[in-house]
């Protein structure tokens, strides 16, 4: 059994493809001033994927906000090593346990729905 695999370059196609059988994402956050506003391309891709997530980074940022409206995952900062332990334990259980990531609302941050706001604000700007 694999905890972590080393890949060489694969295909973007294939890395969506792979998320989807994995039991939970780990972002880990850029370390720096902007953190708290971050979100990176592979957050939405994690996202879409339906699996929980396990945010490392800062807890009062974008990526929280999300994570929590959601129900997607959590986040814990990155100096809180007993935080990550429990969620890391709680996941598992839930694993173990066959309980499924209960999200809700994700689908409003498809690329096709922000598209789709990102036109309403800049024809607001006529």
């Amino acid at each position: 059994m694999w905890v972590v695999k080393f890949l060489d370059q694969i295909p973007h196609v294939q890395v969506l493809a792979g998320y989807g059988s994995t039991d939970l994402q780990l972002l880990v956050l850029a370390h720096t001033a902007i953190a708290p506003g971050n979100l990176p391309g592979k957050f939405f891709e994690y996202l879409a994927s339906g699996k929980p997530i396990l945010g490392i980074g800062p807890v009062n940022g974008d990526a929280a906000e999300i994570l929590n409206q959601t129900k997607a995952g959590v986040i814990v900062e990155r100096t809180d090593v007993p935080e990550i332990k429990t969620a890391l334990l709680s996941y598992y259980q839930d694993w173990k346990n066959g309980i499924s990531n209960k999200s809700s609302g994700i689908e409003m941050y498809a690329r096709e729905q922000l598209t789709k706001k990102l036109i309403e604000l800049l024809e607001n700007l006529r």
